[in-house]
């Protein structure tokens, strides 16, 4: 755990909907995460916890693809406990059976599209569309993409 990452109100907020929702104790919520830093448990991409980023509204964009969603490590499974990831990656490991998400996340392809997905994070621009564009193709966009993709498959 990083002596640097520190608990913000807007944390605070955040948890306060977790808490209500899931009916656990803000220690729990607070301690989940300082434990992941603020990121996603599966990316490590920066999360927003800022609820004007996860409440969607009507005919609107919906929640940002960063925004901190709680996940069911085992959703068949009450007591198989909680992580955060961020809320697209959430939604399309709801999307999926549990055994071929786990095989997906173990691929070469898996490790490309969660470092793009980290990297993008990390841009001082988040745009939703840069999110959709990478979930839609599965890698970014590159000018050289079949040499390039073979050349960072297999240096990972």
């Amino acid at each position: 755990m990083s002596d640097k990452f520190q608990i913000t109100e807007i944390h605070r907020r955040w948890i306060k909907n977790a808490r209500r929702k899931y009916k656990l104790p803000t220690g729990f919520w607070e301690n989940l995460i300082q434990k992941q830093e603020g990121r996603c448990a599966l990316t490590d991409a920066k999360l927003f916890f800022d609820v004007k980023n996860g409440t969607p509204i009507k005919g609107g964009c919906g929640c940002h693809p960063l925004y901190a969603a709680v996940d069911h490590i085992n959703p068949s499974k009450s007591d198989q406990g909680f992580q955060i990831l961020s809320y697209d990656i959430n939604d399309l490991k709801a999307h999926l059976p549990i055994p071929l998400f786990t095989a997906l996340t173990k691929t070469r392809e898996w490790k490309i599209f969660a470092e793009e997905w980290k990297k993008l994070s990390e841009k001082q621009t988040k745009t939703r569309r840069d999110f959709k564009n990478l979930i839609s193709r599965g890698t970014p966009s590159d000018p050289c993409s079949t040499k390039t993709r073979h050349n960072r498959l297999h240096a990972i």
